[in-house]
């Protein structure tokens, strides 16, 4: 099961569904369609690289793969460390896409058994080739969730990217894959690799 679709529940329990919880969880949660990349997903909700289509669609050159985790969340002037990450397959009529989960604390266990203080979600993202960037215009949606509270402090703790670009380090499809992201969030930056495994409860 995918996090995103715990997270309406999370709201209404805390009340913060009127705040618009719930509307970031229904931009979080991934569209059947793929979305493209508009302030109604949980991608960026305004830039991510704007119409700079030769920047989306050209490869950057691969990247040497690390086979771990280690991006910095700094929201709020908070930084935390995200430590390990899953991803699952999206099937899209027009192909398939990557829908990952980076965490900080919480248990590896496929799917999620234990809530995680943070988890940085991506979603959206095409089965490239090591070096290829996507952003926004490539239906690309970033969004970031605080359970414990420590960085985001408003009764809604989802904020969603207004800027992220992702590029592909390695993809070993059903295995693993390996991520550099750089988000830009209204309260701050998520920025580092991100590696997971293959959960097949994660795939949809």
């Amino acid at each position: 099961m995918r996090l995103s679709s715990l997270l309406l529940s999370f709201c209404l329990v805390s009340g913060a569904v009127v705040f618009g919880c719930s509307d970031e969880v229904s931009s979080a949660a991934h569209s059947p369609d793929g979305g493209a990349g508009d302030g109604s997903t949980n991608a960026d909700g305004g830039g991510a690289g704007g119409g700079d289509d030769a920047a989306s669609e050209a490869a950057t050159g691969p990247l040497t793969p690390t086979k771990a985790t280690k991006a910095e969340a700094k929201i709020n002037d908070v930084s935390r460390t995200l430590d390990r990450a899953q991803f699952g397959v999206t099937k899209e009529a027009g192909g398939e896409t990557l829908y990952i989960e980076a965490h900080e604390g919480g248990v590896p266990a496929c799917p999620e058994s234990e809530t995680p203080k943070r988890t940085l979600i991506i979603d959206g993202v095409p089965k490239g080739a090591p070096g290829d960037r996507f952003t926004k215009d490539d239906g690309i949606k970033v969004s970031y969730f605080d359970f414990e509270g420590a960085q985001i402090t408003t009764p809604n703790p989802i904020i969603t990217a207004t800027a992220a670009t992702v590029t592909i380090v390695a993809l070993d499809d059903k295995a693993s894959v390996e991520l550099e992201v750089d988000a830009t969030f209204d309260l701050g930056t998520v920025k580092g690799r991100v590696y997971g495994a293959y959960c097949e409860a994660m795939s949809q």
